[in-house]
């Protein structure tokens, strides 16, 4: 699938989208299996405004756009496991959405019924977005760096946020923390493309394979122009991605402790290649904060 569309549309401000029998006039539910076999696919699978949707233990799932309009695709699609929610701009986000995801548009989510620990690792690849409660976050990239607080209670249905919840909780708020203070040191405001580079930055840190030539071809502009604009904002391109992934682990150590620092998968889930990739760039970071 094309990623530059799903890049666009994060960026975008989401209209409101809430709960309800009817999408652009038509149902969008469905039903999955009861006890779905650990490690087989969910059976629910939804086609909707050019976005495949798999649920993971969803008895039932409706959307309906409230914005007025008649394409709900332009705001953010919501998967609710229990409870409700509403998107309502980009810059106050108020989300009370029990247990939900939010899957934006154009994006695809292939979702597998396996453990907990293996679903934090998958990640949605990366799109997919859990609350473990109330959460109130302002900022103007909020709607696109809200990013990834999935947590093992989308799987379990325990009603109260486990220590992991809260770990990545966190990581998500000092990820909106960080893009919020980059966007307001970004000094050519009038230059849409450090807005826009935050956002996709933020929405794909997570992948180790994400570069600096990606950014670039995610945004259609060329690495040389990228690096000066972002460079006279502040920061360059290739340290924008470092300060979101070394957030994030700094987050998530406080969450796993010293796991982080032996296990690939979990370092490969903040966007280093390996543990010791991630154990290198902290430390590099330390050094240099001293």
């Amino acid at each position: 699938m094309d990623q530059e569309p799903a890049a666009r549309a994060a960026v975008a401000a989401p209209t409101a989208v809430s709960f309800g029998p009817t999408v652009c006039g038509g149902p969008v539910s469905g039903r999955a299996p009861a006890s779905p076999e650990r490690g087989a696919s969910i059976a629910i699978e939804k086609q909707f405004a050019g976005v495949t949707i798999r649920a993971v233990r969803q008895d039932e799932m409706t959307v309906r756009d409230t914005s007025g309009g008649t394409d709900a695709a332009t705001g953010s699609l919501w998967l609710v496991q229990r409870g409700s929610g509403t998107v309502r701009s980009t810059t106050d986000t108020d989300f009370r959405a029990g247990d939900a995801i939010v899957v934006p548009p154009a994006t695809s989510v292939a979702v597998t019924a396996v453990s907990p620990l293996e679903m934090l690792h998958l990640l949605f690849r990366g799109k997919a977005r859990w609350w473990p409660t109330s959460v109130r976050v302002s900022g103007p990239t909020a709607s696109s760096v809200i990013a990834f607080a999935l947590a093992s209670s989308v799987w379990t249905g325990t009603p109260s946020p486990t220590h992991l919840e809260v770990g990545h909780l966190r990581s998500a708020l000092e990820i909106v923390a960080l893009s919020t203070v980059m966007a307001a040191a970004g000094t050519p405001r009038t230059d849409p493309l450090v807005g826009r580079a935050d956002a996709v930055i933020a929405e794909n840190a997570h992948d180790p394979d994400f570069t600096v030539e990606t950014l670039a071809r995610r945004l259609s502009v060329s690495r040389r122009h990228l690096t000066r604009v972002l460079s006279e904002a502040g920061r360059s391109p290739a340290h924008r991605i470092r300060d979101v992934r070394v957030a994030r682990a700094k987050a998530a150590w406080a969450a796993h402790g010293d796991e982080l620092f032996r296990d690939d998968l979990l370092a490969r889930w903040f966007g280093f290649r390996s543990a010791r990739a991630l154990r290198e760039n902290l430390s590099r970071v330390d050094t240099l904060d001293r």
